[in-house]
């Protein structure tokens, strides 16, 4: 009796890790455009849904994708409700988990209508009302600054039309999210003005120490850098290539 209440015990339990060996990874990803957003056929989309769709082909195993804002994402990191996920490089970040490697370098920079000339400081738009993605964070120099009027936006398309229209007199985003919405919206790189660059970032891809899947470390690690060589990251984040590496200089030069 002893002898098969001991068997059954060890049969199960390697039932068990064989079955949490092959639970899926859940990846958390932010709910805001570009990152990620609701397609009208009702499936998810967005640069980090296909940024976690490479991941899971590269691989060759399941990953859930939930959107969620972007605080939710940061909680469900920190508690490991979220095995992953693509995270600002932060003390805050590298405080509940490690990271498994970067996934993009960004540029946060603002945006105004084509012919609009680069500006030395914020002082430039005082009086003026500046647009930004709501919910994202551009760096304590804008949020703090009071000499505009801060407009918070749903979306990056939404605040290039309210550009066009000039409801609006400037726009900050990341420098990805504007590239995305420019090659989205058929426009050319020349249809708007870098006018000041605020500043850089990178994200990375975060596993959270809370996890329960610690082992895909090395796994997961491997289909990120493979994906790297590859160019596919570069092509994702950045579809418009060197014709916007020239047309950015200009704000640069003027730092």
């Amino acid at each position: 009796m002893e002898i098969a209440r001991a068997l059954f015990t060890t049969i199960m339990l390697v039932i068990t890790c064989h079955a949490m060996a092959d639970k899926p990874l859940r990846i958390a990803t932010a709910l805001v455009e570009p990152w990620g957003y609701w397609q009208e056929d009702g499936q998810p989309g967005g640069l980090l849904v296909e940024f976690a769709r490479m991941l899971e082909k590269e691989m060759g195993r399941a990953l859930i994708i939930e959107m969620k804002p972007y605080s939710r994402v940061i909680h469900d990191y920190k508690s490991g409700e979220a095995d992953m996920a693509v995270l600002f490089v932060s003390p805050e970040s590298q405080q509940f988990g490690r990271s498994l490697g970067k996934v993009v370098d960004l540029r946060i920079m603002l945006t105004a209508q084509a012919g609009t000339p680069p500006i030395f400081g914020l002082d430039a738009l005082i009086g003026k009302l500046v647009g930004f993605i709501r919910g994202t964070k551009y760096g304590p120099e804008f949020e703090s600054y009071k000499g505009f009027t801060h407009i918070p936006i749903n979306s990056m398309r939404q605040g290039l039309s309210m550009l066009k229209k000039r409801r609006i007199d400037a726009m900050a985003s990341t420098e990805h999210a504007l590239l995305t919405t420019l090659a989205e919206m058929e426009l050319k790189t020349t249809d708007v003005s870098v006018i000041k660059i605020l500043g850089d970032t990178q994200a990375d891809l975060y596993l959270s120490d809370a996890s329960q899947n610690l082992k895909s470390i090395e796994s997961v690690s491997r289909a990120l850098v493979r994906l790297k060589q590859a160019g596919k990251l570069e092509n994702l984040f950045f579809p418009l290539g060197k014709d916007w590496a020239e047309h950015r200089t200009a704000a640069s030069e003027e730092e």
